[in-house]
């Protein structure tokens, strides 16, 4: 056994040796002008950016009802969206930041506020962080207009989200004049997003029940008239669906215009019903582009960046057992991979970074099968105060899509597989929300339907109050926190008063010089954090 883990050792070491030696030689002739990343960029890059899918919803309110931004947010998750318009927000910027800890994987832009009305007022742009590092400029000149740019190579998005009022002539001119101005600057690789709440229809005869002939909008001829295109009616050019109802006229006055180049490309364009996700009387209107041919595609790294969980390796819990078998592991898939044999044999960089990847692989998977691991989100933890309302939150919405997809395929049979991953998931939410939901048979019908619609309105009345409790008594605690820190903690007191930004610079790792002057990198935190003493102390 010894032998065999001599002989074990003296090839891993022979290996690093051989990858060593190869490296600098290849270094040393310039063989680096081989671009390996080159050569596989078309298998290795992740199209993050082959297509884009936009919403934009009025979402009548959120200031009494946030939950209801929440829910929005999870349908936005499901479905991929990457960019989010909403208008009638109600809510002021100031009261809008209040959702970033929670909307972490999104950036919220919020529009400005007049003082004196909050009410009917109110646009919010929610982008991806996939695509909000692009994010150039934002602008707000007035509460109901709200536009970003997004710089890519080769192309540059104008995305504004509007709600065009009823009766405000003076706002709504000077939204048309800013508009006006911006397409007028228009350059070669510049395309535009127009969306929002129009209050008006573009064609009366098919967008509105019953038949009315309206007051011209200003703001509507120009767009028919200008390179801009209506995208659902592009798409479904003799479609009758409206986007707004009061159960006695119907019209549709929710809308995504784009520019030409941009309609060519629409994969498309369609309402959905926000009943059962935020309770609009507004449809979510949602157009999807293929935009693969006019940007830049993003690398591989970059997207594993974005996602929500990474895996960790707990190396301190491993014992003495799992490393063995982790050795062996590792020892097999080397053997396996005949990866000698490929050190012996290689004469190019191509040859290189292949070892270099049956490596990495191999540590991998060996370390996932025998050491300790976890999974870990990306980004802010959430707040375990709200573990349970996310519980709720999480049944009302899937309840919300069993309910949704019956609506869409009423009368059709469903798959067995389907039908016993929905029974089970229907039996979790009974046995969670102590209520009785049947369980789905052979087909979709108004049998479950119906029962299934109550249900979830009950539930959704007790997330509603349940989420109020919440909100109280974090007030309550919070207040009580405050006032007890006027005589334990002044400094914290005061730094709320002024709504002080708190800041600090973490410092996980150093870089020392040893005595033969190479750099040695330092990452154990205790002798980080006494080297970093001892060098600000000399400042």
């Amino acid at each position: 056994m010894g032998a065999k883990n001599e002989s074990t050792k003296l090839s891993l070491d022979s290996i690093g040796q051989m990858l060593s030696k190869e490296r600098e030689i290849f270094e040393a002739q310039n063989i680096n002008n081989i671009d390996l990343n080159g050569i596989n960029r078309g298998l290795r890059e992740e199209r993050i950016y082959d297509t884009l899918s936009v919403i934009t919803h009025n979402i009548n309110g959120i200031k009494n009802n946030n939950s209801k931004l929440y829910t929005l947010m999870d349908f936005v998750r499901e479905k991929n969206i990457q960019i989010v318009g909403l208008c009638e927000t109600n809510i002021s910027e100031k009261e809008g930041k209040a959702f970033v800890k929670t909307i972490y994987d999104y950036r919220c832009i919020w529009s400005k506020q007049e003082k004196d009305k909050i009410k009917g007022k109110g646009t919010a742009i929610l982008v991806s962080k996939k695509w909000e590092k692009h994010i150039a400029q934002i602008e707000n000149p007035i509460a109901n207009f709200i536009k970003i740019r997004m710089d890519f190579k080769r192309f540059r998005l104008h995305v504004y989200q509007l709600y065009i009022s009823h009766d405000n002539k003076e706002e709504n001119e000077a939204t048309l004049k800013a508009l006006k101005y911006e397409i007028s600057k228009q350059k070669k690789h510049d395309h535009y997003i127009i969306m929002g709440d129009f209050n008006t229809t573009p064609n009366p005869s098919i967008d509105r029940y019953p038949i009315k002939r309206q007051p011209k909008s200003k703001i509507m001829e120009w767009l028919k008239a200008s390179i801009m295109i209506d995208t659902f009616r592009s798409v479904n050019p003799r479609e009758v669906d409206f986007t707004w109802t009061n159960n006695q006229v119907q019209s549709r006055i929710d809308m995504i215009w784009i520019s030409n180049e941009l309609a060519e490309r629409i994969i498309k364009a369609k309402h959905i019903d926000a009943e059962f996700i935020t309770g609009s009387d507004h449809k979510i209107v949602n157009t999807k582009i293929d935009i693969s041919k006019i940007i830049h595609k993003q690398r591989e790294a970059q997207g594993k960046k974005a996602n929500r969980y990474r895996k960790i390796y707990l190396y301190k819990e491993a014992t003495e057992e799992q490393w063995e078998r982790y050795k062996e592991k590792l020892e097999n898939i080397v053997k396996h991979k005949k990866l000698m044999h490929l050190v012996e044999t290689a004469n190019s960089q191509m040859d290189l970074d292949k070892i270099w990847e049956i490596l990495n692989k191999a540590l991998d998977t060996a370390a996932t099968e025998y050491i300790p691991n976890k999974r870990i989100r990306n980004g802010p933890k959430k707040d375990k105060q709200n573990k349970c309302i996310d519980e709720d939150r999480k049944y009302l919405n899937k309840l919300g899509q069993f309910i949704r997809k019956c609506r869409k395929k009423l009368g059709k049979r469903i798959d067995d597989e389907e039908k016993i991953k929905i029974n089970r998931d229907i039996d979790l939410i009974n046995a969670a929300t102590n209520k009785n939901i049947y369980q789905v048979k052979e087909e979709w019908n108004m049998v479950w339907l119906i029962p299934a619609k109550q249900i979830w309105k009950e539930l959704n009345y007790e997330f509603k109050m349940k989420e109020k409790r919440e909100k109280s008594e974090r007030i309550k605690r919070k207040i009580e926190e405050r006032c007890s820190n006027i005589q334990v903690n002044q400094r914290q007191f005061i730094s709320s008063i002024f709504d002080k930004q708190f800041r600090k610079i973490e410092i996980d790792r150093l870089i020392e010089m040893d005595e033969n002057n190479e750099e040695l990198l330092i990452t154990e935190p205790e002798e980080v954090m006494a080297k970093a003493s001892a060098f600000y102390k000399t400042i």
